[in-house]
């Protein structure tokens, strides 16, 4: 039985109970455990005692502290685990991980099967050995084909491989067309989503089966999922093409009177709201005109450059706030192309606590944005930092039933290592 029913409500917590082991660095294998832990199960992220995560190390590359005190990119993603250093290349570090995994339910790896391999942890050499354990995989193309051993981030696997950069970029005047920045992470965290839901699927079959199994989600196989309607209509007989331009954006953006952009939703109800639309942006014209009739007569290239011609002229007639305000009184769907930087005085993102605030152990304060996934019976609990590299590698093996003469030998050999307390 995973869990166990908590004698409190307060206390409630999904997979109390639930263990799992990280081997796993940067974002997309550190999202599923990050999952888990969100829902209560205790987390061992298992690193390497010459080199800690690197993600550890990324924070100066988006202006943030990356030290002991203060590393908030390193906590978004590891949040409440605790961590063990072992030197896996030594016997006894090998050993310690495996008596891990006797006790685990879920181990979680995004190394390189070739690696994995070579220190006896993929998964046909464990699968015999613990036959409950759900082995939970990252890779970057998937098993099979002439990329399978490739080395990948969401940056080459899920953003330039698929085509999405590409797809996604615009066609400016002069003809000059880059693709478009990759926001990373963003590929790795929809995978570790993927891979934390296939996680959960296979405990729930363990429960009725007894068995373990094998989960896996590609940052490849990902990405041409979740874009799987842009990818179908680039087939010869469909004809879809890009670059794309502003006027074949569905929907496209558009710039109002203060600089900032706007973006409206009509192309899934058209015939009920665009006679509402034209109405309120004062063109009841528009919705006379044979060229914007319906959806399909819109979606012609030639009509879409049309209409978003003149409604670039339009929207230059009022501030973005003001068209919002006008559409949302009329029911119409729309949003304000905002920046990152805003969501930290977002009402809907604070008050839904899907950013929480966070004092560092260096005393100073930031926000974190948090799992969306929530349970009504549960709530939110306070954000918690990531470990510290090594912070509760004696706890662990102790836990394990090493006595402390072999954590002290496992010390003096670097097969583990422990971190000092924080001042």
């Amino acid at each position: 039985m995973i869990g166990g029913e908590p004698e409190a409500m307060g206390d409630y917590k999904p997979l109390s109970g639930v263990r799992a082991v990280e081997l796993a660095t940067y974002v997309a294998g550190p999202t599923v455990g990050r999952m888990l832990t969100h829902f209560g199960a205790d987390v061992i992220k298992v690193e390497d005692v010459t080199a800690g995560d690197y993600w550890r190390m990324m924070g100066a590359f988006y202006n943030m502290p990356d030290d002991e005190l203060e590393n908030p990119l390193f906590d978004q993603y590891n949040s409440g685990k605790r961590d063990i250093c072992l030197n896996l290349k030594s016997p006894d570090g090998l050993e310690a991980l495996l008596k891990l995994l006797e006790r685990a339910d879920v181990f979680i790896v995004n190394v390189r099967e070739q690696s994995l391999q070579r220190l006896g942890l993929d998964y046909g050499s464990l699968k015999e050995r613990f036959p409950r354990l759900i082995y939970a995989q990252i890779t970057g193309y998937g098993d099979t084909g002439p990329d399978k051993d490739l080395p990948a981030f969401d940056t080459s696997a899920f953003w330039a491989a698929t085509g999405f950069i590409n797809d996604i970029s615009l066609d400016v005047p002069g003809g000059l067309h880059q693709p478009v920045d990759t926001p990373a992470s963003v590929g790795d965290c929809t995978t570790g989503l993927a891979l934390y839901g296939a996680v959960m699927t296979a405990l729930y079959a363990r429960e009725r089966t007894g068995k373990g199994d094998r989960v896996t989600a590609s940052l490849f196989g990902t990405a041409l999922w979740v874009m799987g309607h842009l990818t179908l209509g680039t087939q010869e007989r469909y004809g879809r093409v890009y670059p794309r331009t502003h006027a074949t954006c569905t929907p496209p953006p558009f710039r109002c009177r203060d600089g900032n952009w706007i973006v409206i939703a009509l192309l899934t109800s058209w015939a009920r709201d665009f006679p509402r639309f034209c109405q309120v942006i004062g063109r009841p014209e528009l919705d006379e005109d044979p060229r914007f009739h319906d959806a399909l007569s819109f979606v012609r290239p030639e009509n879409a450059r049309a209409l978003a011609d003149i409604l670039d002229g339009v929207f230059l007639e009022r501030t973005a706030q003001e068209w919002k305000q006008l559409f949302d009184h009329n029911k119409l769907v729309c949003s304000l192309i905002g920046h990152f930087k805003d969501v930290f005085q977002s009402r809907q993102a604070i008050e839904n606590e899907f950013i929480q605030a966070f004092t560092t152990p260096s005393g100073n304060s930031c926000f974190v944005t948090v799992p969306s996934p929530r349970s009504q019976r549960m709530g939110m609990d306070p954000f918690r930092r990531g470990p510290l590299w090594g912070e509760h590698s004696v706890e662990i093996l102790r836990e394990l039933g090493y006595p402390e003469e072999a954590v002290e030998e496992m010390l003096r050999r670097h097969s583990t290592a422990q971190h000092p307390p924080l001042p």
